[in-house]
């Protein structure tokens, strides 16, 4: 198993896949299969094995499911290479745990104090996450200033912004290049989504806080990498080749300051759609906006009526917008 699964990986999964869903399939196949069933010859693995380690993990519903759907991939690949018999998937058939869909939407409240948050974050500093924080023997040649207020990176605190403003999902935000954007058309040209290529409309105060980011010479991004050292001296360095990372150090920082408790990232897409609904949008323009793949049949009905996209994109990046400036109350 141990060799087959490397083969597949490099095979299979490098050459079809997205360079995240291999780091997800191996992190899974490293820790919860390979201790069990790396030094088993692949013909010898049982529905027996693959159930046990399914019910091993359910405390943790989803990640049982993703691994019992990794090893049945994988175990197809194998019978269509003749490595096992056809029709002898021993993942096949392994009954999957009910998952409870995580549904969390920023009210305008959070919304307001995630703001203030940023902006703390950007003028002051914020400590780390206590979660975040280095702890045990790893500290003795820590300075102490690690761990102060630091003023957060612009472009962090931008993508975070942005991804609130536009519903992207954070890669998307991340990964974004300036010769995507189509300023005159106020959308984007986006070629590798998790749903493939897509043109996204971009909210008028979406497109302002772009519009108002420094430009970083010969740099491609519109949040380019940026590294900072350690001590009460940490300058930042700007990466011009790379976009930046998911900002989750300043999330953290950011997420534990305003108490939104049990909020991630992915959130803030949430938060987005949620406010659009609120407005009365109807679920395909709603889905188009996002980018799920679900109104991929009616995308014709959305793309008839871009005006109205750009409308609905207006609209919610600017109530959204407006929650983020201090003082300012949702209009509901």
């Amino acid at each position: 198993m141990r060799d087959q699964v490397e083969d597949w990986l490099k095979d299979h999964v490098t050459t079809k896949k997205k360079p995240q869903t291999l780091r997800q399939y191996r992190r899974l196949w490293e820790t919860h299969a390979r201790p069990a069933l790396g030094m088993t010859k692949v013909p010898e693995v049982t529905f027996s094995q693959v159930d046990a380690l399914h019910r091993k993990l359910h405390t943790t519903p989803t990640t049982a499911n993703r691994l019992v759907a990794i090893l049945g991939s994988f175990f197809s690949w194998c019978e269509v290479h003749g490595v096992i018999p056809r029709l002898s998937n021993p993942a096949r058939g392994v009954e999957r745990f009910p998952e409870e869909e995580r549904e969390r939407y920023l009210t305008p409240d959070e919304i307001q104090r995630f703001g203030e948050a940023l902006r703390l974050a950007e003028t002051v500093g914020l400590p780390p996450a206590d979660r975040l924080k280095v702890k045990g023997k790893k500290t003795k040649h820590r300075p102490k200033s690690a761990d102060q207020p630091v003023k957060a990176d612009p472009f962090a605190v931008g993508a975070l912004r942005f991804a609130l403003l536009s519903g992207w999902r954070i890669g998307e935000v991340c990964a974004l290049r300036w010769d995507a954007i189509d300023k005159a058309k106020a959308v984007a040209i986006l070629g590798d989504t998790k749903t493939g290529r897509a043109v996204r409309p971009i909210g008028a105060a979406a497109l302002l806080l772009l519009e108002e980011l420094p430009r970083v010479d010969g740099s491609p991004f519109v949040f380019p990498s940026s590294r900072r050292g350690f001590g009460a001296k940490r300058t930042a360095t700007v990466e011009t080749d790379r976009p930046i990372g998911v900002p989750r150090r300043l999330w953290e920082a950011v997420r534990t300051h305003a108490k939104l408790e049990g909020v991630r990232i992915h959130d803030l897409r949430h938060s987005f759609g949620a406010t659009a609904a609120d407005a009365g949008h109807s679920l395909i323009l709603i889905a188009s906006l996002l980018g799920h793949t679900q109104t991929r049949t009616s995308e014709r009905y959305a793309k008839a009526r871009r005006d109205v996209r750009q409308e609905a994109a207006d609209e919610v990046a600017k109530e959204l917008s407006a929650l983020l400036q201090p003082g300012k109350q949702a209009a509901r």
